[in-house]
């Protein structure tokens, strides 16, 4: 559509929030904005001014709303069970149809257009005919394109289309899109490649922070559509090329250096992380009621439905019940939080048992271990004390259990009707008190719990302390033994006692990732030294040579692959004639990074005075 947002229709977007039952007022304030909306330009120093009598204010907070008012009267223009369907998005449209042959799809396409005619006409909008296009969708050979007209105007075919940033291509494969995202990708890396050379540039940290954040989320945008791809060698090829790029760029490392770069990197193979936020997707989707799978996606054993349903068949908690809110919730503060300075917090007296009759001390904890959660809390009081502790199964997380906690120790003093009390609630998590105290809460057990609260805050002045953990804190020593004795209880009940949260959810995504990720590494047969020196994938390479500059990070990537200047490895190359080490002039021993840092006699003494030991083991996984 031709500048739809600026020259809608303002009397038909009142009059279509209106027959939705906004409210009268509302709409009389909205139409006094929308016509007397003021635009000024400026130029050299002149200016110019017009009132706005169409359209509404692009990136407006309401103008989302005025606008899918008109897509909403579209909608239901086109019938909902007919042999057509309407996507709309914003100001794109996408009309599908499906019939036993050419001339009744074009039939029915046909009839919507007109639709979209008569309803652009009452809007004051036009559709665009240079910028509308077929396609035609068959396995058909010979198959003919009858002739569909819009504006007076026939509509184009072609073989395929961007839709959202989508290419759609008419035999429906993916690998034009693939080879799509990659160039932009491609082209976004070289951009990002100015700032850096061999000896100069951004340092490696900062390097794979910007292939991370810039180039990964071009190649995985709306990958859930064409997750096929991930099961296609050409495609994954073409997707790989793009990874090793980045790798290099990050590692300044030789052209000729295997794929195990990742592995210093810590990143997944692109294909494993495309999987995965495929997942995350799938789970969003799931969360806010918008997985919904039409006619005949079930029938077709590759669509992207029963990919994604095979990949999470093992992922039984993405079904189990969130604590992820669906909606924000906003929840006033009725106590008090205080977190002081680790010193300050230990410098203050910390007697369990109170020193006046008005004072209660709680003390709360959550505890998880080997899979395993629990939480307590114990209550001092002159006149009232209790403690408790249960188990929470094995797939609640740590954060769920603090907050548990410490709602069923308000639940106690409720109970027990504790009024006119000096309440403090010693906890030693810092995110339980921070989210508790805010205003936005976006988990159902701190909802429940921050209610809680407040209704004792009702009859008392409660205050949520931050107390360092294991600390020698008498009160939070005891809490401390007693979560665990709650994570060691036979699990009463279903093993899910508690809403999953989000975190529990990442971390077994992760971990199922980690694990497929390890499998391809073990049965790849290439990649020898790589392997001697990175038997387990990890963190812990990358943890030990991020901070190191542009010049070391190719000398380690050098050792830890093997590919390097050596003669071996430059004889496979074929730019050396032969691959017998130099330096010690044995015969029948190649010049290798293994060899030199182990075995080679002209470095005995480095050795020595470095690892302490003049000769080392055949193998690099030591070190």
């Amino acid at each position: 559509m031709d500048a739809a947002f600026s020259t809608a229709n303002i009397t038909s977007m009142i009059r279509n929030l209106t027959i939705k039952g906004a409210p009268v007022q509302t709409m009389i304030w909205a139409e006094d904005m929308l016509r007397n909306m003021e635009v000024t330009a400026s130029l050299n120093g002149k200016e110019v001014s017009k009132k706005n009598k169409r359209g509404t204010p692009q990136g407006g907070v309401g103008s989302i709303h005025f606008w899918n008012s008109c897509k909403d009267d579209l909608h239901d223009r086109i019938p909902e069970n007919g042999p057509t369907e309407l996507n709309v998005f914003a100001d794109d449209l996408l009309d599908m149809a499906v019939g036993i042959d050419e001339d009744t799809c074009a039939r029915n396409i046909q009839r919507d257009v007109k639709i979209m005619e008569t309803w652009a006409k009452d809007h004051s909008l036009r559709f665009n005919p240079q910028k509308t296009k077929l396609m035609m969708c068959t396995r058909r050979k010979n198959v003919k394109k009858p002739k569909i007209m819009m504006c007076g105007v026939e509509l184009e075919y072609v073989s395929s289309y961007k839709y959202l940033g989508v290419t759609i291509t008419e035999t429906l494969n993916w690998k034009e899109h693939v080879k799509n995202v990659t160039q932009k990708a491609t082209y976004t890396l070289i951009n990002a490649r100015k700032m850096i050379s061999r000896s100069w540039g951004l340092n490696p940290e900062i390097c794979r922070w910007m292939y991370i954040s810039l180039i990964r989320p071009i190649m995985a945008y709306a990958n859930l559509v064409w997750i096929r791809s991930t099961e296609f060698k050409s495609h994954k090829t073409i997707l790989n090329k793009v990874q090793r790029k980045g790798c290099m760029t990050v590692l300044n490392a030789m052209h000729t250096t295997p794929t195990p770069m990742e592995l210093m990197l810590n990143l997944e193979p692109i294909d494993i992380f495309l999987k995965t936020q495929a997942i995350n997707t799938y789970k969003r989707l799931l969360d806010n009621g918008n997985w919904r799978v039409k006619e005949g996606e079930i029938i077709d054993v590759d669509s992207h439905v029963n990919i994604v349903k095979r990949i999470t068949r093992r992922f039984e908690f993405l079904h189990y019940p969130r604590d992820k809110l669906l909606n924000t919730e906003f929840i006033s503060t009725n106590f008090n939080t205080e977190i002081l300075s680790r010193k300050e917090a230990n410098n203050r007296a910390h007697r369990p048992m109170p020193s006046h009759a008005w004072q209660i001390n709680c003390y709360t904890d959550g505890s998880r271990f080997d899979n395993r959660s629990g939480y307590a809390y114990i209550i001092f009081g002159e006149s009232f004390r209790k403690q408790d502790f249960k188990h929470l199964g094995r797939e609640a997380f740590v954060f769920q259990s603090e907050i548990l906690a410490v709602q069923e120790a308000a639940h106690e003093m409720l109970i027990h009707e504790i009024e006119d009390k000096d309440i403090r609630i010693h906890i030693d998590n810092q995110a339980a008190i921070k989210t508790l105290g805010s205003y936005r809460i976006r988990s159902k057990i701190a909802a429940g719990c921050k209610m809680m609260i407040n209704k004792l805050s009702e009859k008392n002045n409660v205050t949520l302390t931050w107390i360092p953990g294991h600390s020698n804190h008498k009160g939070n020593e005891i809490a401390d033994r007693l979560a665990k004795r709650g994570t060691n209880l036979k699990a009463e009940g279903p093993l899910s006692i508690l809403p999953i949260a989000e975190a529990t959810i990442k971390d077994e995504i992760k971990q199922w990732s980690n694990k497929v990720q390890q499998i391809v590494w073990r049965r790849r047969t290439d990649c020898r030294q790589s392997k001697m020196a990175m038997p387990k994938i990890g963190n812990h390479i990358w943890k030990q040579i991020r901070k190191h500059p542009r010049r070391k990070m190719n000398i380690i990537t050098q050792i830890l692959t093997g590919h390097t200047t050596l003669k071996r490895h430059l004889n496979v190359m074929t730019i050396e004639d032969e691959s017998l080490c130099q330096q010690c002039m044995e015969d029948n021993t190649e010049e290798t990074m293994e060899h030199f840092i182990l075995q080679c006699p002209a470095f005995a003494r480095n050795r020595q005075n470095i690892f302490g030991k003049i000769y080392m083991e055949n193998s690099l996984r030591s070190r």
